[in-house]
């Protein structure tokens, strides 16, 4: 960890006022982020980690250097850590310009990733259900586990976001059409057959934007948020079909044997039924951390049952 700071839970304390309210400039699922100002006048966010995530500080600090390992083109720039007891802390360069979330939807929530921060690096499986209901995958809802195809399903929300202008989860639309994803998984399946995006794109684009751009954009937001883990994309192969500078052919990476239309919906009752109990919890508060047992009800099977979250490995640029 040569590279990045240790900073104590004193220090912390000072640079946010005692962790002062006023400070604060994000929260969710998984604590609260606050601004401070280091010694020497850079300004930092502090992300306070909520008790509870089972881990002690040699795997803290494992996850910490992983995180510094990822290009910071693709991260804001952690500056350093805090390991103090039961406090654990993450220190991020501050970004004055904001979130996407902030962008797209107006201040809000400042807190998204870190999808697993637990010791149980041979299950795989938490025993809390912890973050932001939108993002959230359908096999982690029903089984509690976590993949590098859960973060990619996580991503195809956001590529929604952008496509659409709308949040990941809107209490103010109509019953069945608060969760992006389930409200345009359909919709997406009929834009790559026809073409027409008019009912996806953002209105306030008026028309106004790059078809080509807007097919790539669909097509991958599509095939990362099948409900099968196993038949979503990598995230290379997404970023691959993302590339305008890549031929188009690229696309048929995405397609992992799934032909359009399908995987699109439930085919298991008992999936379903679990992902109803997780909307019916999560509608209550967008964010939420609540205790979760597996129902042994549904067994996940092919390769996300048996590969870690990549936060637990090095990730593939972007």
């Amino acid at each position: 960890m040569e590279s990045k700071s240790s900073f104590s839970y004193e220090e912390l304390t000072s640079i946010t006022s005692n962790f002062s309210r006023d400070n604060v400039i994000g929260e969710g699922g998984f604590g609260c982020v606050y601004k401070g100002w280091l010694a020497d006048g850079k300004c930092v966010a502090v992300k306070q980690l909520k008790a509870g995530s089972g881990q002690g500080e040699r795997e803290f600090q494992a996850e910490v250097e992983i995180i510094s390992r990822v290009p910071p083109r693709h991260l804001v720039s952690l500056v350093g850590y805090c390991v103090a007891q039961q406090h654990r802390m993450l220190i991020y360069e501050f970004v004055p310009n904001g979130t996407l979330e902030d962008h797209l939807h107006g201040r809000s929530v400042a807190d998204f990733g870190l999808a697993k921060l637990s010791n149980d690096t041979h299950t795989h499986v938490s025993t809390r259900i912890m973050g932001t209901f939108g993002y959230l995958a359908p096999e982690y809802a029903s089984s509690g586990k976590l993949t590098d195809r859960s973060d990619v399903f996580s991503f195809g929300v956001v590529l929604l976001e952008l496509i659409t202008g709308r949040k990941p989860v809107d209490q103010d639309r109509p019953l069945g059409e608060e969760s992006l994803a389930e409200w345009a998984r359909p919709i997406l399946a009929d834009a790559i057959e026809t073409g027409n995006h008019d009912e996806l794109a953002d209105p306030r684009l008026e028309g106004r934007y790059n078809k080509a751009e807007m097919v790539r954009m669909v097509e991958a937001a599509a095939a990362c948020i099948r409900h099968s883990a196993p038949k979503r994309p990598r995230m290379v192969q997404v970023m691959r079909a993302l590339d305008v500078d890549v031929d188009e052919g690229s696309m048929s990476d995405l397609s992992n044997g799934v032909k359009v239309g399908q995987s699109q919906v439930f085919n298991n009752s008992q999936q379903e039924a679990a992902l109803e109990q997780l909307r019916r919890t999560a509608f209550a508060t967008e964010e939420f951390t609540g205790e979760f047992e597996p129902s042994g009800e549904f067994e996940p099977s092919g390769e996300y049952g048996a590969a870690a979250s990549t936060l637990n490995q090095p990730r593939p640029a972007g």
